[in-house]
């Protein structure tokens, strides 16, 4: 054991076993990445599949029963509009004739017999109307049935009450089936009923009902052939809250069934369909769909032991596949390092050689892989290193004749630039003192020539102004002319409007007048149809028409009277305001004597102003002009210093600049020599670096 373990710790100090042991740490830590990966991957996968696969089956197995339901529903309005039943119903309402009503209740009876024979689904239809009219298959005696009592129980109230016209029963016996079977008749279970409304044909009165019971072995059968998982249970809950199941149910699980009815409807008045998990104490998954058209819940009950159990076989397939291949790649792995490794040693002692000087080693290593391309790289690499040193070793030699040379002429050179460099410093001093001087004409220029420049813009301004107040003169001057006119106008309209209210006065006066007749006219019309009432009074019935012709003429003749009043006084009205209008406007014909005055004046005043303001202008203008050829004059003089000064500054400038040139040179002469120094060190210690490789 001890000598297995010496054994193992020698291989793990070696390289294939460094490289075995770092494959095997990473492929373990990706074989179990890789797992737990999967594992999650596939148990959260395979979890989404079957509860996808419970909720379709769920969805699919409710369509299945809302076909049957869909039919049973059609099938009683089929019969609600059969016409054999609705002339049934009419010979059992108005016939006395009993041969009549027998033939056509056999025929009634015949069509029940029809929808029975194609539809096995169905286990029992009845049509309730009274005791001497209803109907049913299988056929049964209606003597002991108590039809108002029937029609009082809750299902027919419900049935009756419905606006779509039918419900949905799972529990007819009310004063029905429990009298039935009390009597004992043929009464068969039933798992639900459609009862539908029945309609007088003649009338469209409520008269009865139409019940068709599914059988209980039809749903039966079906809720114990679905199994989506080994004890997966199914049930159906109605509208009216009743559970349907397959009669092979334990009472434990309809007890569990019992508790979560309440959960699922609550659900499923939220959301049409769903899936989720519950505690019946162990963990139950329920997956239910609504029908939208009739309102049953189909539901599933799943134990998840049936799932986790199908989950936990998967992961253990997992785990394993993944532990077999793990140990296949750890083993090629182990066995292609040693193969590589071998190869590597080979390199690595040439490679030893080649570090210790010795370029003349070469590798024997004759592969297709990586470890052949390194090891012809690592030829070519040597092979290039012998003809480099080489190389080296000749132009070292040549490096340090030529180094030589370049020490006499930098000696030579740095002499001649000293010399150079201290005339171009005379050179720079001169160029300094004129462009000084010439920097003091140019400063007190540049005064001159800001005083005068603002001496132009404050006589432009004055000028700009002077033409603004000359043109604002011309406008007032204008403005005067045309207030004069308009004056001299309004004068004259003055004195027409004058003439008019005078004239209207005059007119007014004279309708005064003819007022004043008409009044004594209509005074004198009524006294006059006064007195003819009067003479037509004496005359007894032949004057009665000339009587009411004098009334009506007295009538006539008052209203003239009032209205003349009226008219007298508003001619009155209007005579005293335009009197007084008369007054006004002589008021305003002296008010407007008063502004033409004015007028003349101020049109003195701006007369005088302009003719001011115009020689003011001229002044300016002549000012201007001189100010103008002092400027353009001042521009040349300003100019010629600054080209002098610029010249001189610029002079300036070259000298120094060729100074500093002259003494960048110089540093950089003396840099050379460092330079050559500092190369000849180098060129004897790569002599004595060279000098250890062996190229032969």
């Amino acid at each position: 054991m001890k000598a297995i373990v010496k054994k193992a710790k020698s291989l793990a100090s070696t390289l294939p076993g460094k490289i075995a042991i770092l494959l095997f740490l990473v492929v373990l830590i990706l074989v179990l990445l890789i797992d737990i990966f999967t594992v999650t991957f596939s148990t959260s996968m395979l979890r989404q599949n079957i509860e996808d696969s419970i909720s379709t089956s769920t969805f699919q197995s409710g369509k299945y029963f809302d076909q049957i339901l869909e039919r049973a529903k059609d099938l009683s309005f089929q019969l609600a509009t059969n016409e054999t039943l609705k002339k049934y119903i009419n010979v059992q309402k108005t016939s006395n004739d009993d041969y009549e009503k027998l033939e056509w209740k056999k025929e009634a009876q015949k069509a029940l017999l029809s929808i029975i024979s194609s539809n096995k689904f169905i286990s029992s239809v009845y049509i309730l109307i009274n005791k001497e009219s209803s109907l049913g298959y299988p056929t049964i005696s209606f003597d002991n049935i108590d039809f108002n009592n029937l029609f009082k129980s809750n299902w027919v109230k419900m049935a009756f009450e419905s606006d779509q016209g039918f419900i949905w029963c799972a529990d007819h016996n009310q004063y029905f089936n429990d009298i039935l079977k009390e009597v004992g008749s043929d009464v068969r279970d039933y798992s639900i009923s459609v009862v539908r409304v029945l309609y007088d044909p003649s009338t469209g009165n409520k008269i009865g009902l139409i019940v068709i019971d599914i059988g209980k072995d039809v749903f039966d059968e079906m809720l114990s052939n679905i199994k989506i998982t080994k004890n997966g249970i199914s049930f159906v809950i109605t509208p009216d809250s009743k559970i349907i199941t397959s009669k092979n149910l334990s009472t434990a699980i309809k007890s569990k069934i019992n508790v979560i009815k309440t959960t699922i409807s609550e659900k499923a008045d939220k959301k049409d369909a769903d899936i989720f998990e519950t505690n019946l104490p162990d963990v139950w998954i329920v997956s239910y769909s609504k029908s939208s058209d009739s309102g049953f819940i189909y539901a599933s009950l799943i134990p998840k032991n049936d799932i986790t159990s199908k989950i936990s076989k998967l992961q253990l397939v997992i785990i394993l596949i993944s532990l077999i291949f793990g140990v296949f790649v750890i083993g090629g792995s182990f066995f292609g390092t040693l193969k590589i490794t071998k190869s590597v040693k080979v390199v690595l002692e040439q490679m030893n050689k080649a570090s210790g000087g010795n370029l003349t080693a070469f590798s024997h290593v004759s592969l297709n892989d990586e470890i052949g391309i390194l090891s012809d790289g690592f030829n070519k690499m040597v092979s290039q290193l012998r003809e480099l040193v080489g190389k080296v070793k000749q132009l070292s030699e040549q490096v340090n004749k030529t180094i030589s040379t370049i020490a006499t002429i930098a000696s030579e050179t740095t002499a001649a630039s000293n010399e150079v460099a201290k005339a171009i410093s005379e050179i720079a001093e001169g160029a300094c003192s004129q462009a000084n001087e010439a920097t003091l004409i140019s400063q007190a220029m540049s005064g001159f020539t800001k005083d005068v420049i603002n001496m132009v813009e404050d006589f432009n301004r004055m000028n700009k102004v002077s033409e603004e107040v000359l043109v604002k003169t011309d406008r007032g001057y204008s403005a005067i002319e045309v207030l004069r006119q308009v004056a001299g106008n309004s004068q004259k309209t003055t004195k027409d409007m004058i003439l008019r209210v005078r004239e209207l006065i005059g007119w007014v006066e004279k309708i005064n007048k003819i007022m004043n007749l008409l009044s004594s006219i209509s005074e004198q019309t009524r006294l006059l149809a006064l007195n003819a009432t009067l003479e037509a009074a004496k005359a007894g019935e032949s004057g009665k028409g000339f009587a009411v012709v004098a009334s009506e003429i007295r009538k006539l003749a008052q209203q003239s009277k009032d209205a003349t009043k009226g008219v007298e006084e508003i001619v009155k009205n209007i005579l005293s305001k335009a009197k007084f209008s008369e007054k006004v406007v002589d008021d305003v014909e002296n008010i407007i004597k008063l502004q033409e005055d004015s007028i003349r004046s101020v049109e003195i005043s701006f007369t005088e102003m302009k003719n001011a303001i115009s020689d003011l202008l001229e002044g300016l203008q002549r000012a201007i002009k001189t100010l103008r050829v002092i400027d353009s004059k001042k521009d040349k003089i300003f100019n010629s210093v600054e080209n002098i000064s610029a010249v001189s500054e610029e002079t300036a400038a070259l000298s120094e600049e060729v100074s500093a040139a002259t003494e960048q040179q110089l540093a950089s002469i003396e840099e050379l020599q460092n330079m050559v120094y500092s190369l000849r060190n180098l060129s004897e210690e790569l002599n004595k670096a060279v000098s250890v490789f062996k190229v032969e």
